[in-house]
């Protein structure tokens, strides 16, 4: 398995009628803390985390899906007002055609359409790609792919299932449901 990939990437798929549901985001964030809370054990006890390794736009690390952000950082936002293509969060544009699957779409709203039902979202875990932190970066990647089997099972997931195989293109490997290559992050400039 080569680790030379800029992220990892994960599809949670719904069990319900469509994602724009508190719960089933609550689910999902609790899935993206486990990733991010991953840790790699280092010669002499230390350890590899991914805020180490993570791609930042500013201080943070890039979000993995914009709107699951969004949500987290208030649970408060309308679920059943997100535009697609492109949603207004704030002022700023997300663009959101890499983060969702299987859409159905409502009135126009804005630069899009209303998005009434979407059967699943992707997360795209960004890393580093400085020459000095690239053992750290593969070090991680390989663990979290390695471990994401335990991941899910000790969650026990109710709402979501994140497949073994999430679609892949391009011959583009998987493990586990997590797959180990990305496209470009289209929000790098508005995360």
């Amino acid at each position: 398995m080569s680790t030379e990939a800029n992220c990892a990437s994960l599809l949670a798929v719904f069990h319900s009628d469509s994602l724009l549901d508190p719960a089933i985001f609550a689910e999902v964030s609790k899935l993206d803390g486990a990733v991010q809370d991953l840790r790699v054990a280092r010669e002499k006890g230390s350890q590899i985390q991914y805020q180490q390794v993570c791609a930042r736009y500013r201080v943070l690390c890039v979000p993995p899906n914009p709107i699951l952000y969004a949500w987290q950082v208030n649970k408060t936002l309308n679920l059943s007002s997100i535009s697609f293509p492109i949603y207004n969060h704030s002022g700023h544009p997300l663009y959101l055609t890499s983060f969702f699957r299987g859409h159905i779409f409502g009135d126009s709203l804005g630069m899009g359409h209303l998005l009434l039902q979407a059967k699943a979202m992707q997360l795209l875990y960004y890393l580093k790609t400085q020459h000095r932190r690239t053992t750290c970066r593969a070090r991680w990647l390989t663990h979290s792919l390695n471990q994401f089997s335990n991941i899910k099972n000790s969650l026990a997931l109710k709402k979501i299932e994140v497949p073994g195989s999430s679609g892949l293109q391009g011959g583009q490997e998987d493990v586990g449901g997590m797959r180990k290559t990305c496209s470009e992050n289209p929000n790098k400039s508005t995360a």
